[in-house]
Parts: structure tokens; sequence; C-alpha cells
């Protein structure tokens, strides 16, 4: 039985170790070319500078770079960022494309979603399903099969849509080959140009913008009542907490005096550094690798580190404790650089129901002071290897005294 669990530990350590995902074609450098010829049986992720893709893909299309061209088969979705996409080959699945142009001259099975400046769908493109485009031009001089969602500065409806469409533009404009097969609802400062021969089935309806409520402040008086208002903010945050949490205010008062500095950097580097961290591990990440390392360099360590790296802190907390004793409502762990470097010190939980006043910088030497207390009533140090072994292998009840407290049933039987 021991070895059962000893060999699920080694199991679920290896479930949670990241390792790089293998069900995918990466590709990176200047020029990526998918020749006439080329098939590729699985998903493509491709990062460069130029990324031509005339050969065949079948699955997904994942693509960054500054010139993006799809002139062949993709079975998949195709998501892609730069400054240039075309869309002139097949696509079997959905679009998802920012940039600065995105050119449409082939044909989209299901749904169309752009962001960037300038989208063309010109006269050979066709969109089986819907359109979804937030750009400041839209020229759509090809078939749209649902509905056309569309938000910027100009849009102009230069052939069929076979649902509705819902726009908020500025200028809206539709020719005599524009045909709209369900209703027409835009929101626009400006009247839309509908040609004569031009076709809307169902309703028209005009909202003109709400430009809202004129700001009471602007310029510099602006940001000083914005000022105010966080500062306001603040001291109501901090009444609550004084009047919630008294004892926890009159604490951190007590340390801010004695050490004003220590306390301000450390307040400074919980609040600015560690979200700095975290956008410079992720930008790091998707410089030298691609967006998967920076994955796993903040995605992966959130949620499947720190899951186990918290469960295994709570172990050296109130695992091993004798519950007669108030001494020992918690269990002695055994200091180290790298756990009070890994956990801030937040491992001398013992000394801290103690001393709770105690800063956590100085807890380790409190634990060395109260070494001659802990020897005399026989307490024993644990490290983290022991308590992992004991709790998840051996199987000893949290909370108790382990010490006195025999193994599980089904581990006793075993033995």
């Amino acid at each position: 039985m021991r070895l059962l669990r000893l060999l699920a530990l080694v199991a679920l350590i290896l479930a949670l170790t990241p390792t790089p995902a293998a069900a995918a074609d990466i590709r990176s450098g200047q020029d990526i070319t998918i020749g006439t010829t080329e098939t590729i049986e699985d998903d493509l992720y491709a990062f460069g500078t130029n990324i031509a893709i005339n050969g065949t893909i079948h699955g997904d299309l994942i693509a960054g770079g500054n010139n993006i061209s799809v002139d062949g088969n993709v079975t998949g979705d195709v998501i892609a960022g730069g400054n240039s996409v075309v869309i002139r080959g097949q696509v079997g699945g959905s679009v998802r494309a920012a940039g600065n142009t995105v050119v449409v001259d082939g044909k989209i099975a299901n749904d169309l979603v752009v962001g960037g400046n300038e989208l063309t769908i010109l006269g050979n493109g066709r969109v089986g399903r819907d359109v979804i485009v937030g750009a400041t031009n839209a020229t759509i001089s090809g078939q749209i099969g649902r509905d056309l969602q569309a938000g910027g500065a100009n849009v102009k409806i230069d052939s069929g849509v076979g649902g509705n469409v819902t726009a908020n533009v500025e200028r809206l404009q539709i020719t005599d080959r524009g045909t709209v097969g369900g209703s027409l609802k835009y929101t626009s400062k400006n009247e839309a140009q509908i040609a004569n021969a031009a076709s809307v089935k169902g309703s028209v309806e005009r909202q003109t913008p709400d430009n809202g409520r004129a700001p009471l402040f602007s310029g510099t008086a602006a940001l000083v009542v914005e000022w105010l208002k966080g500062l306001i903010g603040l001291l109501i945050l901090g009444i609550l907490v004084v009047f919630f949490f008294p004892g926890f205010s009159r604490r951190a008062g007590e340390v801010l005096v004695h050490s004003p500095w220590l306390t301000l950097a450390v307040g400074a580097l919980a609040l600015i550094g560690l979200p700095i961290l975290s956008i410079v591990f992720f930008a790091v990440g998707a410089l030298i690798g691609g967006w998967w390392i920076a994955w796993k360099l903040y995605v992966v360590p959130v949620f499947f580190v720190f899951p186990v790296a918290f469960a295994l802190n709570r172990l050296g907390q109130h695992y091993d404790i004798d519950p007669d004793d108030p001494a020992q409502w918690a269990t002695l762990v055994k200091g180290s650089w790298f756990w009070d470097l890994a956990y801030l010190f937040s491992n001398y939980h013992l000394e801290h129901h103690y001393f709770p006043g105690v800063p956590f910088y100085n807890l380790p030497r409190l634990q060395k002071l109260l070494m001659p207390f802990y020897e005399k009533r026989g307490m024993r140090m644990h490290g983290y290897g022991e308590l992992v072994w004991s709790w998840l292998i051996l199987n000893r009840t949290p909370h108790s005294r382990w010490e006195y407290v025999p193994s599980a049933p089904a581990v006793a039987a075993a033995e």
C-alpha cells in the first residue's frame, strides 16, 4: 500500500510538471513558407517576419508576424496577428485576425472576427456565417452568409449580407450592389447613404450616439478631483480596516513606527514589484520562445505550481500538533534559506503563534532564541520532506500529534 501511495505521488508530480506540447508543428524564423505540395497533419504555430501558407494544413493555424498570407487550405481555424493578413485560400473553420490591413479574397466556412485599421472583403471573398469587425475602414465586396456587426469610422457594403446588419460608425454606405437580407440597425451622427437600387428586406433603424453629460471639471482641475477621490477612498478603506481589524491595525502601526523605511520597501515591492515582475516574465517568454513559453512562465506557475506550494506550506502550519498543549498548536518546522525565501518566512508559523507582533523577517532569529524552550519541552523539528511523507504516504491524520497517532487503518492492515 505504501508503494502504491508513493507511485501516486510521483504520478501527481509528473502530471503537474510543465512539458512541451507535442501535438503541434512549431516554426519560427525570418521567412516561413509552406509550399504548394506540402501538407501538415497537425496544428501549425508560425512566428516570423513573413509567413506564407501555400500548402495544406489539416488543423489550426496560429500565426504572428509582419506579413501573413494564406493561399492554401486550412481545415481548422486561423488565428493571425500582424501588419498585413491576407486570406486568399480556403479556411474550413473561423478566422480571427488583428492587423493594420486584413484582406479576404477566399472562402471562410464559419465566422470572421477582425480588429485593426482596415478590413477589405474582395469580390471572391466568402464568409459562411457571421462577420464581426472593429476597424477604421471596412469595405464589404464579398458575400456574408449571416449577420454583420461593425464598429469604426467608415463601413461600405457593396455586396450581399444574408442576415442583419448592426453598426456603430461615423459613416455607413450601401451601394447599388448592396443587399441586406434582414434588418439594418445603426448608430451614427450621420444619415446612412443607401443607394436607390440597394435592398434592405427588414426594417431600417437609426440611433444617434449619446455624447454623455459634459464633465464638471477639465484639465488640471479634473486631475486634482480624481486624486482627491482616490485619497478619500483610501481613507474610508483605512477606517474600515481599523474598525473590523483593530489588533492588526495596532500591530501594523507599531511596526511602521519602529521600521518605517523597511515597511515602505516591503509595501512597494508587493504593490509594484510583483505585477511588474509578472509582466516581465510574460514579455521575456514571448520574446525568446513564443507565447507558450510565456504561458509556462506565468499561467502554469500561478494555476498549477502555486496550489501545490500552498498545500505544502499548510503542512508546516497545523498538521503535526498537540491539541492538548497550547504551546504546540502549530507545527515546529526547521528553517532553511530555501524555504525562508520561498515562503517569505511564513514557515515559522509556531513562532508567529507565540509572538504575532514580531515582523516576519525576525522570525528565524526568534526561533533560535526559543530553541532552549523547545528542547526543554521535548518538541521535535520537522522538515517538509518528512511532513509530506507522513501525511501523503503514511496517511497521518492532520491536526493531531503524529508521534502518538498510529497510521490509518488501511496502512496498518497492509503492514
